[in-house]
């Protein structure tokens, strides 16, 4: 009798100790990865509102102002995994887009892919957490000679030395302010993170920090299911200090000075994303985000003979947004090639080798 009721108590015990340890939370790891060859499709979309008041803007004299314009663009992204290695996941994204609005103004249907030429291209570098270690812009200029624009709009930026032509200029200014999304530690349902580029990371101090809160919901047949939320402002006031420092910036054949920068920016986003934890591919993402940019500035350019100008811009801006980004799955790469043939030269070029 006493040895039952002992190997009933040991048999309460253990059942009790595989209880405890089947409810202990399990912690997943949270990654971005890929296959080489592999090609995945996702559908895009960005709609919402804009609504602005420029004066001296985008060049001095000018006024413009919109309310309520519509804005909206979808396309379809195929994501070409060319490389996996521990520190990153190598993409060739290319994308077809389906339509573009910008209320009345513009509404340009069936794009599909850009020029005649070889498809405008992105070689991006992706790291587990989500971050990008890299990006190559091909096929893509900006049209025009961005930089001789610019220099009939403002004295002197046309011999700034900025080559405003290749987006290789302004990119890595981009991509450098946008934090990682996944944690590097692994996490379990309900635990949250933070992430946001640090001061020392940035590519130039000025520009404002975004950081970024997130929480896992909740993992079902292997996909985790993440919120995410920003909010924040800035405030530029701080720059006249630093320009005060510099009282003349050599501008080409003029020099300018800046009196005074006010710039203000408020934001917020809200959404969700999915993760397929095996295969390290996001199958979804939705986000709402509201920006308010508030600003102006004093500037004057001094002319080679002594004459000055006066160039005053102001700048009100409220843009709302909804964004989609969906998985649509893997294209062969027949479909893929058809989609983005290789231009006439090229592909003869290739039959040239062959031969």
């Amino acid at each position: 009798m006493k040895l039952s009721r002992i190997t009933a108590v040991f048999a309460a015990l253990a059942a009790a100790a595989v209880c405890s340890q089947a409810l202990a939370q399990q912690t997943y790891e949270l990654k971005i990865k890929g296959t080489p060859g592999v090609i995945t499709k996702y559908e895009a979309s960005v709609g919402g509102a804009l609504s602005f008041d420029l004066v001296g803007l985008p060049m001095p004299n000018a006024k413009m102002s919109g309310e309520n314009i519509a804005v909206k663009i979808n396309l379809d992204a195929y994501m070409d995994t060319q490389d996996a290695y521990d520190e990153g996941t190598v993409f060739l994204a290319k994308a077809m887009i389906k339509n573009v609005i910008l209320g009345g103004l513009l509404q340009l249907p069936d794009i599909g892919g850009i020029g005649a030429g070889a498809a405008p291209e992105l070689l991006l570098d992706i790291s587990p957490q989500g971050g990008i270690n890299n990006i190559e812009v091909r096929n893509l200029n900006m049209p025009g000679g961005m930089g001789n624009m610019l220099g009939g709009m403002m004295p002197g930026m046309g011999n700034s030395g900025m080559d405003l032509t290749s987006l290789d200029t302004i990119l890595p200014i981009i991509t450098g302010l946008i934090p990682p999304v996944l944690p590097k530690d692994p996490v379990a349902v309900g635990d949250t993170w933070v992430q946001k580029v640090a001061q020392d990371d940035m590519p130039m101090p000025i520009f404002p920090i975004l950081e970024m809160r997130y929480k896992l919901i909740s993992v079902d047949n292997g996909v985790a299911v993440m919120e995410f939320a920003s909010t924040g402002d800035y405030d530029a006031g701080f720059l006249n200090s630093f320009l005060s420092m510099i009282p003349e910036i050599p501008m080409g054949d003029d020099v300018m000075s800046i009196g005074k920068v006010d710039l203000k920016m408020k934001w917020e986003v809200a959404g969700g994303m999915s993760l397929a934890i095996d295969s390290g591919t996001i199958q979804d993402m939705s986000a709402d985000s509201k920006v308010t940019v508030k600003g102006g500035a004093k500037i004057n350019f001094t002319k080679p003979d002594g004459s000055k100008e006066k160039w005053e811009p102001e700048a009100k801006v409220n843009l709302t947004l909804n964004g989609t980004l969906k998985n649509a799955g893997e294209v062969s790469r027949e479909q893929f090639e058809e989609l983005f043939p290789a231009p006439v030269e090229e592909a003869e070029d290739e039959e040239a080798e062959e031969e």
